[in-house]
């Protein structure tokens, strides 16, 4: 096995270790505030009500990892702090396709936005983020508590960022339908003060 420091690792043939880190960034998109960047918020809302929709982006760095590695056991952690109600909605993940800037807003005006993707004025091709059709994995959010997105297709999401086949602009949240009433479902960020409330990406590798 290969010894791993803050994600860190050796990279000999034939070599192994896993990965599990918070993101280098987050924002999340507001429809019904399209100026409006979340880079600094300490939360990250998932919303479905009709032209109010409420879209997460998150992405992760990975250093030191083999580009020919084999990825296994991908698991996205999100620990829902608060949600409007206990109705279960489907929470689906997908590929980002295009370079987008955190932020540094606070539900204030900003870049990334959900017309805006990077500063000072580059628009996302499809306002409201730019993502690939594909569910990567979904998962049934109702009550507050922890939720997995695993399974799928996220190994393979994985191993395409570390080889070159799509580049990494890390992945949006979105409702599957977002035609419904006011349910938000509402996630800690990586500025959330609680550190297990934080999005936590984790997968095995080996080559």
């Amino acid at each position: 096995n290969d010894a791993c420091d803050g994600g860190t690792y050796q990279t000999a043939a034939g070599s192994s270790g896993s990965y599990s880190q918070n993101p280098t960034k987050d924002n999340w998109l507001d429809q019904n505030n399209p100026g409006r960047n979340n880079g600094a918020n300490t939360v990250l809302t998932t919303d479905g009500r009709t032209n109010q929709a409420n879209r997460p982006l998150i992405q992760f760095a990975f250093t030191g990892i083999p580009s020919n590695a084999t990825v296994t056991n991908t698991n996205l952690r999100m620990v829902a702090t608060t949600v409007q109600n206990n109705t279960a909605f489907t929470i689906n993940l997908h590929r980002i396709t295009n370079a987008w800037d955190e932020g540094t807003a606070n539900n204030n005006n900003g870049i990334s936005n959900w017309t805006v993707r990077v500063a000072p004025a580059t628009s996302w091709t499809t306002a409201g983020g730019d993502f690939n059709a594909t569910v990567e994995s979904s998962v049934s959010v109702s009550t507050t508590g922890t939720y997995n997105w695993t399974g799928g297709t996220m190994n393979t999401l994985i191993q395409n960022w570390l080889n070159g086949t799509n580049t990494n602009n890390g992945v949006l949240l979105k409702f599957t339908t977002e035609n419904t009433g006011k349910e938000d479902k509402t996630f800690g960020s990586l500025n959330n003060a609680t550190v297990a409330n934080r999005p936590l990406l984790t997968f095995n590798w080996s080559t």
